[in-house]
């Protein structure tokens, strides 16, 4: 009971120093770029911000969702990407901690930070667009929630083909990454050494 307490202790250590470093690089890079991006741009950046959520959102409902037989079926026929979606549906509280508490929440609270600076740009150039700002921050707001909303009835419903495709992206993200363990391994296939 104490190692597991320990453990918990150590991971919430572990949240909270990512969550303070991711946003102070993603907002970092937003507000720079919004600074130097004229309305459309800096929309668009916008959007991508949402999106990130969202997906990050999506992929920690779908492993706390998941159901094992499905993704072990996949793992026994190697299926790519089927080991990595067994991992994060194995790790799914810590999995829906990062994607759902650090990363969607720092992507809405910087959601809100660069719909504020695209409000206060617009308000500065002519002060009489108030109901624009308004319905601007009321848009974000939505889009952000009712995204999030549809994305857990996605990920509920999807969860297997959702790990599957996460699990092929970090699949795919390992091959590429230098560091990785399995980099240097030789692949398994017929005739092996």
């Amino acid at each position: 009971m104490a190692a597991n307490n320990k453990n918990r202790l150590k991971w919430i250590r572990k949240i909270l120093i990512w969550t303070f470093f991711l946003s102070l690089l993603f907002n970092g890079l937003s507000q720079t770029l919004l600074d130097d991006l004229g309305p459309i741009a800096s929309l668009a950046i916008l959007v991508l911000i949402i999106a990130t959520g969202v997906v990050f959102d999506i992929v920690g409902v779908a492993a706390t969702a998941a159901k094992m037989p499905p993704l072990n079926a996949q793992g026994a026929r190697k299926v790519p990407g089927a080991k990595q979606a067994l991992a994060l549906a194995r790790n799914s509280e810590k999995v829906a901690s990062f994607c759902n508490d650090v990363i969607g929440d720092v992507c809405g609270i910087i959601s809100g930070s660069a719909a504020a600076a695209i409000v206060f740009s617009l308000w500065a150039k002519n002060p009489n667009q108030r109901y624009i700002i308004i319905a601007t921050m009321a848009v974000v707001a939505s889009v952000t929630v009712g995204g999030k909303g549809l994305g857990k009835k996605l990920a509920i419903d999807h969860s297997t083909e959702i790990l599957m495709i996460a699990g092929k992206v970090i699949g795919f993200g390992q091959k590429l990454w230098p560091f990785s363990p399995n980099r240097d391994k030789a692949p398994e296939g017929k005739g092996g050494s």
